[in-house]
């Protein structure tokens, strides 16, 4: 599934049944547009991001950013909230986890690298 709210471009994958192939494109496409978005927002930020180089990156056509995504303030959007913010949950969780698991002050203070 792309993009939350919005103008209702992005599409649905349960729309074209489950399975098929064209799904199994749109997600591996999906997917593929996202680790590129992250990798390029990495390397050269927000100011030298754009469509053709996340497309070329990605192996798909300019045109296939923008039928997926409607713009690419979309796709960053979906992949902070579908993928890194996840990410980031799970990661904070398991270093509260860590701390709270400590029993004295002294591993306290060895955990939270001091």
């Amino acid at each position: 599934m792309v993009g939350a709210g919005g103008s209702g471009r992005g599409r649905v994958l349960a729309d074209v049944g489950a399975g098929s192939g064209r799904t199994q494109t749109r997600v591996r496409n999906d997917a593929s547009l996202r680790a590129v978005a992250i990798a390029s927002l990495a390397e050269i930020g927000w100011d030298g991001f754009n469509a053709r180089d996340v497309a070329r990156r990605a192996g798909l056509s300019y045109g296939a950013v923008y039928t997926r995504f409607e713009h690419l303030d979309e796709l960053v959007s979906t992949t902070w909230s579908d993928v890194l913010l996840p990410r980031l949950a799970d990661h904070l969780h398991g270093l509260v986890d860590a701390v709270l698991d400590v029993p004295d002050e002294d591993r306290f203070v060895e955990a939270m690298g001091a």
